[in-house]
C-alpha cells in the first residue's frame, strides 16, 4: 500500500500559523491585504494556486513565476523566524511514529502537500520528522491538488506497483481532490471541528496515537461520498404534520 500524507493540519499542527504568515507575507511582498476567507474561497487551495488567483484578480493580468518570487521568499523568511527551534509539539500526536511504523510494515509513504517545497521541508525539520526515504511532492510545479497527488503517486511507482493508494488529509480541499481522483481517504481532525464528517468522510481520526486504529482505517477507507444536502428549514415539520392530518372526508 502507498500512503500519501498531507502536511499542514495532518502531520503538523502548523495550519493556523501557516495561514497567518501567508497573509502577512502577501501584505509585506505586495502591499495587498487579503483575508483567510478570501484565500479559502479560491479554486486551487495551494500556496501557488491561491497566490496566482489573488494576484491575477488584483493586477488584471496572467501571473508568471517571477511574480510569485517576493511572496515565496517573504513567506519562507517569516516561517524561519516563527519556527526558530525544533519542537516535537509541532507534530500531530503520533505522526512521526506512524510513518516509521508504516515503512517498517513494508508500506510506501509519501507526502503530497499544497505548500511550497522549501517551506514544507523547513516545517518538517522543525517538527523533527525525517524525510529520509520519503518522497515529497509540493505545489512548485503544479498549482492544483489533484495534479500534486497524481505526480506523487506516479513518482512512487503508481497504483500498479502498490495495489492500493490512500490519502490522509484534513481539509475540504483534500476531500474534493480525493473525490475527483476516486482515492480512498482517511481524515485527520486533531482540533475536533467535525468538518470532515459533514463533508461525507466516513473515516476520521483525531490523531495517530492509536496505530492499530489508523492501520484499520487505511484498510477500510473509501473515496469520500458527496455530502447529503441539508434539508430546508420547516420541511421536517411539514412532513410530520402531514402524517397526522385527518383523512379527507370528501364524499361523506
Amino acid at each position: 500500500m502507498l500512503v500519501l500524507f498531507d502536511l499542514d493540519g495532518t502531520l503538523l499542527k502548523t495550519d493556523g500559523i501557516d495561514w497567518r504568515l501567508y497573509i502577512q507575507a502577501f501584505a509585506d511582498a505586495y502591499g495587498l491585504e487579503v483575508r483567510v476567507a478570501e484565500c479559502r474561497a479560491c479554486r486551487r487551495i495551494t500556496d501557488r494556486g491561491v497566490a496566482e488567483e489573488l494576484l491575477e484578480r488584483r493586477l488584471g493580468r496572467p501571473i508568471v513565476a517571477e511574480d510569485l518570487r517576493p511572496l515565496h521568499e517573504r513567506f519562507l523568511a517569516l516561517l524561519h523566524a516563527a519556527l526558530s527551534a525544533p519542537s516535537d509539539a509541532l507534530q500531530v500526536p503520533g505522526a512521526a511514529a506512524i510513518m516509521q511504523r508504516l515503512r517498517g510494515d513494508g508500506h510506501a509513504v509519501a507526502i503530497a502537500t499544497g505548500g511550497w517545497d522549501a517551506s514544507a521541508r523547513l516545517k518538517l525539520a522543525r517538527a523533527r520528522i525525517e524525510l529520509d526515504g520519503i518522497a515529497l511532492t509540493a505545489c512548485d510545479e503544479s498549482p492544483d491538488r489533484e495534479s500534486i497527488m497524481t505526480r506523487s503517486v506516479v513518482g512512487a511507482g503508481g497504483i500498479a506497483r502498490h495495489g492500493r493508494v490512500v490519502y490522509v488529509g484534513d481539509g475540504p480541499w483534500d476531500v474534493a481532490a480525493t473525490r475527483a481522483l476516486a482515492l480512498p481517504f482517511v481524515g485527520i481532525d486533531y482540533s475536533g471541528t467535525r468538518t470532515l464528517a459533514r463533508l461525507g468522510v466516513g473515516t476520521v481520526l483525531r490523531d495517530f496515537t492509536d496505530a492499530g486504529a489508523f492501520l484499520r482505517a487505511l484498510d477500510e477507507a473509501r473515496p469520500p461520498t458527496s455530502p447529503t444536502p441539508p434539508r430546508p428549514p420547516g420541511v421536517r415539520a411539514r412532513r410530520k404534520a402531514s402524517r397526522h392530518r385527518s383523512p379527507s372526508r370528501r364524499g361523506s
